[in-house]
């Protein structure tokens, strides 16, 4: 889920994402999850941590259990690494981790935290493992 580069800034997002998200999440084979930019780890944590937060809610915030992600997706991940970056993304995936109904993460790019994250994307560069 991206509606706004991010879950938007609002506790929910527009009507027809309220409408959608619980349609794929009636099956028991998808998992959604929201998608959290990172700036390759130049964003700020707080802003990035605030994301994860707000889409950790959408069940809550809007009195319908099927309407949630599972986990998070962080984009604009670097392809090489530096103790702050690793620092930078161990901590958002913690989070990521402790956030109710949140348990997945998923990063594009990023082989070099290959070890923190359940998923890597595959869709944009094909030499990547999929752990799906």
């Amino acid at each position: 889920m991206n509606p706004r580069s991010g879950p938007g800034p609002d506790a929910l997002p527009e009507a027809d994402y309220i409408r959608e998200l619980p349609k794929p999440n009636a099956f028991s084979n998808v998992q959604t999850v929201g998608y959290v930019r990172t700036g390759y780890a130049k964003r700020d944590m707080q802003t990035v941590l605030h994301e994860v937060s707000v889409y950790s809610k959408w069940a809550e915030a809007s009195s319908d259990p099927k309407f949630a992600v599972h986990g998070i997706f962080f984009d604009e991940t670097p392809s090489q690494c530096d103790a702050t970056g690793e620092t930078f993304y161990q901590a958002i995936n913690t989070a990521v981790k402790g956030s109710a109904g949140l348990g997945n993460t998923m990063v594009s790019h990023a082989q070099c935290l290959s070890f923190l994250y359940d998923h890597y994307d595959f869709f944009e560069r094909t030499l990547m493992p999929a752990f799906f």
